[in-house]
């Protein structure tokens, strides 16, 4: 009888450490996407910087400039 609940114990051993590897994998790979959406976000400051720089309103002189 101390055999069998030694191999039971195994057994649910076993089993706990497969669904700690399987949330393991789980956590790391929804992390995973987390992160990559971050990284897919616009940049609003270069957004910013390039609008301050004057590169979008020379064009806007340019094409304001051209007889109709």
């Amino acid at each position: 009888m101390k055999r069998r609940l030694g191999m039971i114990n195994v057994k649910i051993y076993i089993l706990d450490i497969m669904i700690s590897k399987q949330l393991a994998l789980v956590l790391f790979f929804f992390i995973l996407v987390i992160v990559a959406q971050a990284g897919n976000e616009p940049d609003t400051d270069l957004n910013n910087n390039i609008q301050k720089s004057g590169i979008v309103s020379t064009v806007n002189r340019q094409q304001s400039s051209l007889p109709n």
